[in-house]
């Protein structure tokens, strides 16, 4: 199984939409994720 995941080029992730609604919303109350949204 390990060696599988090594391979393979399908990545996915799951969130809460919630929770990413208000990281867009309010920004600083998420530093980490305010980074990521400048890059953008």
């Amino acid at each position: 199984m390990e060696n599988m995941l090594q391979h393979s080029t399908c990545q996915s992730f799951g969130t809460d939409c919630k929770k990413m609604i208000a990281m867009i919303k309010e920004p600083h109350v998420w530093p980490s994720f305010a980074t990521e949204l400048e890059r953008i």
